[in-house]
C-alpha cells in the first residue's frame, strides 16, 4: 500500500492541476507542489489543519458551498470562482468520497480576463461611437461595425468584400500602405492617419484613423468622425488665439493645477510671462519657485487653502524671471470641484508690474502731496474743486468738506478763473509750456492772501479741469517790497563819496527799510584786531549804553561772522555761549551780524527774540555786501584820483622834461636856466612852487624861485648844524642824495617849517640834487598840494631832471670855454696866415728869382731850401684848414671828392716821401665820396703814420678800396709790430699825436676829427701781415 501511495503521489505531482485532498473532517491531508504555489501555502504546515483554519476568506464563499454541497450530495461539483486574498480566479473541480473530497483546481485569471476583455471589446465594438474595420492584407473589407458602415452610408454586409479605395482615396491608400508597411517591420506597433472618407452618397466627412496588426495579418482600424471635431478645432484654435492675444494685450496667464496629481498646466503666454521653456510642464515646486522669497509662502498658503476650503483667492505676489528683475504677478484661483471634493484649481496670473509702480507713484505723491506745505488742488471741467490738501486748507481756511464740490470762485473771482482757464488751454494746445499766475486768494476769514499758482491741465472724459500747486507769497512779497525800496539805498550807497556817508546810509536802511529797531556801522581797525562802533542808529537804547569796540575771537559770533565772511543770525543773544562782551542785561535779544568785507560789520538789533527772520538776514546782507562794495569803490577811486594826479604829474614832469630840454640848450646862462626850471614846475598843474638853492658858506641861498617870494627869506637852512640841518633840502646837499617828505604834517624833520608849510599850503616835498659825473650844481626843491605826491617813477624822473639840468649848466660852462678856445684859434690862424704865410710866400718868390743864378756848388742847397718852403707853406695852409675845421666846422662845405685819384696821388707822394718803404696799393677805383679839402690831409697822415712807427727792415704798406652801394672803405695795412688792445681805444685820444714834424701830418686824434666830420668812421684792427690795419670808411656821394 505505500508503494501505490508514493505511486499516486508521483503521479499528483506530474500533473499540470494543483491538488489537495481533505479528510472527512476538511482537513487537509495533501497538496502537490503545484497547489502549494497556487495557495501559496507551505504544504507541510497545512497538511492536517482544517481547510476553512487556512483559508478563513473562503469561509461562506461558493468555495465552501460547493465542497459542502459535493459531500454531503456525494457528487462531484464544477465551478469557477474569483478568490480575492490572491486576486485569482480559480476553475475547480471535486470529487467527493466517504473519506474525503479530491480536489482538482487551475488558475484560469488569464483566461477569465480575456474572455471579460474580448466581452468587452465585442460590446465596446458594438455600442462605441467610432466605426471599426478589419481589412487583409490586399486591403479589402473582412468586418466593420454599425458605427463604420453608418459613417461611410454602407450597411456591413455592403462593405465586407469590397476594397478601401470605395471609402478613400489612392493618395490616402498609398499612405495606410506605407503605414502598414511599418506596422509589419516592426518599426512601429500603431499608425494613425487623418483622411477624407467617401461616402455612398458622394458626401465626404473628415476623418482620423488609428490601426495596427492582428495576429492573423488583418489590419484593425478604429476610425473617428472628426468633422465637427474639425470644425470645433477651427473655431477653438481661433479662440485660443483670441485669447493668447487677449493674454499678451493684458498680460494674463491661464494656469491649472490638478489638487490630486499636483500636476500643473501653464498657457504659452504664462510660460513667457514668467521666462520658462515650454517644451515641459514645471512642476508644483517649479512653479511655486517663481515667487520671490519672500513671497513664497503667501502664495504657497493661498494654493493649499483653495484646495482645503473650496474657496477662491485673490493675491498679489513678486516673482523673479531669468533676467533678475523682481516683477509683481496678480494671481487669482477658483477651486473645480467634483463630487464635492476640489479637483483642480484653475486660475490666472496677470503681469502688474507697470500698475503697481504707478500704485507706489501715486502712494509717493499722495505722501508728498499730504506732507508739501504748499498748498495742491484739482478742480473738474465745471471749475468745482475735486480734491485738495492740508496744506490748500490751511490756507485758505477752510475744511476739505467745505470745499470739495464748490467752485473755485468761493476764493478767487471770474476774471482770476477765466485766466486760469485760458492758460491751462494754452498748455493744452502746447502753444505754452508752463502756466504761473499770482492773484488774491480769498480766505475764509474775509483776508486777501497772496499767492502763486502754478497750474496744469486736468483731462476728463467730458471736458478739461486743471490741477495746481498754491504757494503763499505774503512773505515773498513784502520781501520784494523790501527790495525795492533797498533799490534806492544800493543806489546811495554807490553814489557815497565817504564811508562816513556809507555808515550813515547803511544804519539808516536797516532802521527804516527792514524795520530792525536799532543798528550800528562797526569800523575793523587792524591793529588793534577790533571793530570800532563808528556809527549807531539806537532811538530805542537798546543797549542804554555807547557800544565799546569788540575783539575779534573767532569763537564769539560776530568775530566768527566777521572772520568767515558770512553773516550770522542769533534769535537770542543771551543763549549764545560767548557773546561778545556786550551787556547781558540790555535789552537786546536778537541779532543780526553782517561783514561789510573786510572793512567792518553791520549790526541789526531787537529787543524781541527771534524778531529777524531768514529774508531779513538777506535783506541786511544785502546791505552790508553793497555796502562793502561802496567802501571799496570809494576807496578804488580815490586810489585812481591819486594814480590820475600821480600820472598827470608824471606826465606833466615828463612834458615839462622835453620842453625844458629843448629850451634849456637854447640858453646861455645858468641864471637863464635856473629860472626857466623854476618857472616851468610853479606854472604846471602837479606843483604848487619851486627853487633852487646853492651853498655858500655853509648855507643854502636862493639862485631862482617861481610860485613863492622871498621862500628863504624868514628862514635860514645851515649845511653845518642846527635843527635846520635835517631838513630835506639839507641833507640832499649833504648827502647828494633826493630827500622826498610825502607829509609834511606828519614827518618830523619838517618841525622847523610846520607853520611854514601850513601858510604855503603844501603837502609834500622834495629835494632833488642837480649833480652828474660828479658835478654838484645845488638842489632843486619842488612842492606839491598833494599828498604822497612823490611816487618811485615821480622820484626817478624828478632824479633824472635834476642830472638834466646840471648836464645843461655843464654844457653852458663849456660852451663858454669852447668859445675862448676858437677865439684864440681864430688869432692863431690869422697870426699864421697874415704873418708866416706870408713871410713865406716872400720868401718862395726870392728862392724862385735866384733859380738859374747861383753857382752849381749852391744850387743843390736853393733847390733844398725852395723844396722846404713849399712844404711849409703847404703846413701853414694845412693848419688854416685844421683851426677852420675846429673853430667854424658847421659852417664848412662839403662836395663829392673822387677818393680813387686822391688815394693814387697821396701813395705816389708817400712813396717819394719813404722811398724806404713798399707802398702796394691793390685797387684806387673812381667813385665819389662826401669830403672837402682836407681828404688829400687825412690820406697823408694815414699813409705816412704807417711807416713812421714801423721798425722794420723793410716797411710794407698795403692800401686797398671796397665800394658797396651806400659807402666806400679805405684799408690801410702795414707789417709793422701793430698796436696792442688795451691802446685801440685810445689811438685816436687828443693826447696821442702832437705837431712833433711838421711832415709827419696833423696826427690822429684831427683824422678822427675830420672824418666824423664827413660822416664816417675810423677804426684799428689787427692786419693779416702782422702789424695794424686802419679802415677809414665815408659815405658815398
Amino acid at each position: 500500500m505505500a508503494t501505490v501511495a508514493t505511486d499516486a503521489e508521483e503521479v499528483l505531482e506530474r500533473i499540470e492541476d494543483a491538488f489537495f485532498a481533505l479528510d472527512d473532517e476538511w482537513q487537509f491531508t495533501y497538496l502537490n507542489a503545484r497547489a502549494s504555489e497556487l495557495l501559496e501555502a507551505d504544504r507541510d504546515a497545512v497538511v492536517g489543519t482544517v481547510v476553512w483554519d487556512a483559508f478563513e476568506a473562503a469561509v461562506g464563499t461558493t468555495f465552501q458551498r460547493e465542497y459542502e454541497r459535493a459531500m454531503a450530495t456525494q457528487e462531484p461539483v464544477s465551478f469557477e470562482e474569483y478568490y480575492p486574498p490572491l486576486d485569482s480566479w480559480f476553475e475547480v473541480n471535486a470529487y467527493p468520497s466517504e473519506t474525503g473530497l479530491s480536489v482538482y483546481f487551475r488558475d484560469v485569471t488569464e483566461r477569465i480576463e480575456r474572455e471579460r476583455d474580448l466581452e468587452r471589446y465585442e460590446r465596446i465594438v458594438e455600442t462605441i461611437h467610432e466605426g471599426i474595420y478589419v481589412v487583409d492584407e490586399e486591403g479589402t473589407f473582412q468586418m466593420a461595425n454599425d458605427s463604420y458602415a453608418e459613417m461611410v452610408g454602407y450597411s456591413e454586409a455592403d462593405l465586407v468584400g469590397r476594397d478601401v479605395s470605395a471609402v478613400v482615396d489612392e493618395e490616402t491608400t498609398a499612405t495606410a500602405s506605407a503605414l502598414e508597411a511599418e506596422l509589419r517591420s516592426g518599426a512601429r506597433s500603431t499608425a494613425s492617419l487623418e483622411a477624407t472618407l467617401e461616402r455612398a452618397d458622394g458626401e465626404t466627412l473628415d476623418a482620423v484613423a488609428t490601426f495596427s496588426l492582428l495576429p492573423s495579418g488583418e489590419r484593425v482600424g478604429v476610425v473617428r468622425d472628426i468633422t465637427e471635431q474639425k470644425a470645433r478645432q477651427r473655431e477653438l484654435d481661433r479662440t485660443q488665439e483670441l485669447l493668447e492675444q487677449a493674454e499678451r494685450i493684458a498680460d494674463v496667464g491661464g494656469w491649472e493645477l490638478d489638487a490630486e496629481t499636483t500636476e500643473v498646466f501653464w498657457s504659452d503666454h504664462l510660460f513667457d510671462m514668467l521666462g520658462f521653456d515650454r517644451e515641459e510642464e514645471p512642476s508644483l515646486e517649479a512653479a511655486l519657485g517663481v515667487y520671490h522669497e519672500d513671497d513664497r509662502r503667501l502664495v504657497e498658503e493661498a494654493v493649499n487653502g483653495a484646495l482645503d476650503s473650496g474657496d477662491s483667492f485673490d493675491i498679489e505676489a513678486r516673482f523673479v524671471p531669468d533676467d533678475g528683475e523682481v516683477r509683481w504677478l496678480h494671481v487669482q484661483g477658483v477651486p473645480v470641484t467634483d463630487g464635492g471634493d476640489v479637483a483642480k484649481l484653475r486660475g490666472t496670473a496677470q503681469d502688474i508690474t507697470e500698475r503697481k509702480e504707478r500704485e507706489r507713484d501715486l502712494e509717493l505723491y499722495e505722501r508728498v502731496v499730504g506732507a508739501v506745505t504748499d498748498g495742491v488742488y484739482a478742480v473738474d471741467e465745471d471749475d468745482r474743486f475735486i480734491m485738495v490738501n492740508d496744506a490748500f486748507c490751511e490756507l485758505s481756511g477752510y475744511d476739505r468738506g467745505e470745499l470739495l464740490g464748490q467752485p473755485v470762485t468761493v476764493l478767487k473771482d471770474e476774471a482770476v478763473s477765466s485766466e486760469a482757464e485760458r492758460l491751462a488751454e494754452e498748455l493744452v494746445r502746447g502753444t505754452r509750456e508752463e502756466a504761473t499766475l499770482e492773484l488774491d486768494l480769498f480766505t475764509k476769514s474775509g483776508e486777501e492772501r497772496p499767492v502763486e499758482a502754478r497750474l496744469e491741465p486736468l483731462a476728463f472724459e467730458e471736458g478739461t479741469g486743471r490741477c495746481g500747486v498754491v504757494r503763499d507769497i505774503t512773505e515773498r512779497k513784502r520781501f520784494e517790497e523790501r527790495l525795492v525800496a533797498l533799490h534806492g539805498v544800493t543806489t546811495d550807497l554807490l553814489r557815497a563819496d565817504s564811508e562816513e556817508a556809507v555808515a550813515e546810509i547803511a544804519t539808516a536802511a536797516v532802521r527804516d527799510v527792514l524795520d530792525a529797531p536799532a543798528a550800528w556801522y562797526l569800523d575793523h581797525d587792524p591793529e588793534e584786531d577790533a571793530l570800532i562802533p563808528r556809527t549807531i542808529a539806537d532811538d530805542a537804547e537798546l543797549l542804554d549804553l555807547d557800544p565799546p569796540a569788540v575783539s575779534l575771537d573767532r569763537e564769539t559770533p560776530l568775530g566768527s561772522a566777521f572772520a568767515a565772511g558770512e553773516t550770522r543770525r542769533l534769535d537770542d543773544v543771551r543763549t549764545a555761549p560767548r557773546y561778545d562782551g556786550l551787556d547781558r542785561d540790555a535789552d537786546l535779544r536778537s541779532a543780526v551780524f553782517a561783514p561789510v568785507g573786510d572793512r567792518g560789520a553791520l549790526v541789526a538789533g531787537s529787543p524781541a527774540v527771534g524778531a529777524f527772520d531768514a529774508s531779513t538776514r538777506e535783506l541786511i546782507e544785502i546791505v552790508s555786501t553793497t555796502a562793502a562794495a561802496a567802501v571799496h569803490r570809494i576807496e578804488r577811486e580815490q586810489t585812481l584820483r591819486d594814480q590820475h594826479e600821480r600820472l598827470t604829474a608824471l606826465n606833466d614832469l615828463n612834458s615839462l622834461v622835453r620842453n625844458l630840454v629843448e629850451s634849456i640848450f637854447g640858453l646861455s646862462s645858468r641864471s637863464e636856466i635856473e629860472e626857466l626850471v623854476c618857472d616851468r614846475l610853479a606854472s604846471s598843474d602837479s606843483y604848487a612852487f619851486a627853487w633852487i638853492g646853492t651853498a655858500e658858506d655853509d648855507e643854502v641861498t636862493v639862485s631862482a624861485e617861481a610860485g613863492v617870494e622871498g621862500y628863504l627869506d624868514d628862514t635860514t637852512i645851515w649845511l653845518d648844524g642846527g635843527p635846520t640841518t635835517e631838513g630835506p633840502t639839507a641833507q640832499a646837499h649833504l648827502t647828494g642824495e633826493m630827500q622826498v617828505v610825502q607829509d609834511v604834517s606828519a614827518d618830523s624833520r619838517y618841525d622847523p617849517w610846520r607853520d611854514h608849510a601850513e601858510r604855503l599850503d603844501y603837502s609834500a616835498s622834495a629835494s632833488i640834487p642837480i649833480v652828474d659825473g660828479g658835478e654838484f650844481h645845488g638842489t632843486l626843491n619842488v612842492y606839491s598840494r598833494r599828498t604822497n605826491a612823490f611816487d618811485d617813477e615821480e622820484q626817478a624822473a624828478l632824479e633824472r631832471f635834476g642830472s638834466i639840468i646840471s648836464y645843461a649848466l655843464q654844457s653852458v660852462e663849456q660852451d663858454r670855454q669852447l668859445q675862448r678856445e676858437r677865439n684864440r684859434l681864430e688869432f692863431i690862424n690869422r697870426l699864421l696866415r697874415h704873418n708866416l704865410l706870408n713871410s713865406l710866400n716872400v720868401l718862395e718868390a726870392r728862392l724862385d728869382q735866384l733859380d738859374g743864378r747861383v753857382d752849381y756848388e749852391v744850387a743843390s742847397s736853393l733847390k733844398t731850401a725852395s723844396e722846404r718852403t713849399r712844404e711849409m707853406i703847404d703846413f701853414v695852409e694845412t693848419v688854416q684848414r685844421v683851426t677852420d675845421l675846429v673853430g667854424r666846422g658847421e659852417d664848412r662845405e662839403l662836395r663829392p671828392r673822387d677818393i680813387g685819384s686822391v688815394i693814387e696821388r697821396r701813395v705816389v707822394r708817400a712813396q717819394r716821401t719813404h722811398s724806404e718803404a713798399t707802398y702796394r696799393l691793390q685797387s684806387a677805383p673812381s667813385v665819389d665820396v662826401v669830403a672837402d679839402d682836407l681828404l688829400g690831409e687825412v690820406l697823408d697822415n694815414v699813409l705816412l703814420n704807417a711807416v713812421q712807427h714801423n721798425p722794420s727792415d723793410d716797411p710794407a704798406v698795403w692800401v686797398d678800396v671796397t665800394v658797396d652801394s651806400d659807402s666806400v672803405v679805405v684799408s690801410v695795412a702795414d707789417n709793422g709790430p701793430g698796436i696792442p688792445d688795451e691802446r685801440r681805444e685810445t689811438v685816436f685820444d687828443q693826447t696821442a699825436k702832437d705837431f712833433e714834424n711838421p711832415g709827419t701830418g696833423f696826427g690822429l686824434y684831427l683824422v678822427k676829427e675830420v672824418i666824423d666830420f664827413y660822416g664816417g668812421s675810423i677804426e684799428v684792427g689787427e692786419s693779416e701781415h702782422d702789424g695794424a690795419v686802419f679802415r677809414l670808411r665815408f659815405d658815398r656821394a
